[in-house]
């Protein structure tokens, strides 16, 4: 129900975070005298990218968490949650935080870019071509996030261990 009484309010986009351009792009309401949740949850948000900023992921995503509470279903958040939970090394989480974005908002090119690097991190590259595969199609002229993963999927695959051979007993 918030959600929706939000989606009413002027929206003042808020853009924080260290320019990574992997999180901190989330929007909140604007135009004055705001809900108190809201306010309470920006804050929140702020905090939660500082900390990000700071590589203190494991602190962040209790503070995106109560900011989801708030904004429920906000696919930026839900990309901010799965960014943070990769960097804790928590990967199916990850994947089911990037998974959600995606499906509350299909253009979201970052969840895709976020999502193909939670999958490397997996050790399932095919998964993370897949994801490449969806940023081609939404940005055919070429993005930030089709060039942070392919530039991801190279060093992946410089990193990879060669199959074994036929026969070789490995």
């Amino acid at each position: 129900m918030l959600a929706a009484l939000l989606s009413l309010l002027p929206v003042a986009a808020v853009s924080t975070g260290s320019g990574m351009g992997m999180y901190g792009t989330a929007s909140f309401g604007g135009g004055g005298g705001g809900d108190a949740a809201v306010e309470n949850a920006k804050e929140d948000y702020d905090v939660a990218i500082r900390m990000m900023d700071k590589n203190d992921f494991d602190d962040a995503i209790p503070r995106l968490l109560k900011v989801m509470r708030v904004l429920q279903g906000n696919a930026d958040i839900l990309n901010d949650l799965g960014y943070a939970t990769r960097m804790a090394g928590n990967y199916d989480d990850s994947v089911e935080y990037l998974q959600r974005a995606i499906s509350r908002n299909p253009d979201l090119k970052i969840a895709y870019a976020n999502l193909g690097q939670t999958y490397l991190s997996m050790h399932q590259p095919d998964q993370a071509r897949q994801q490449l595969e969806q940023l081609k199609r939404l940005c055919p002229g070429g993005c930030d996030e089709k060039y942070t993963l392919s530039q991801a999927m190279a060093s992946y695959s410089d990193k990879a261990p060669a199959p074994a051979a036929p026969g070789s007993g490995k």
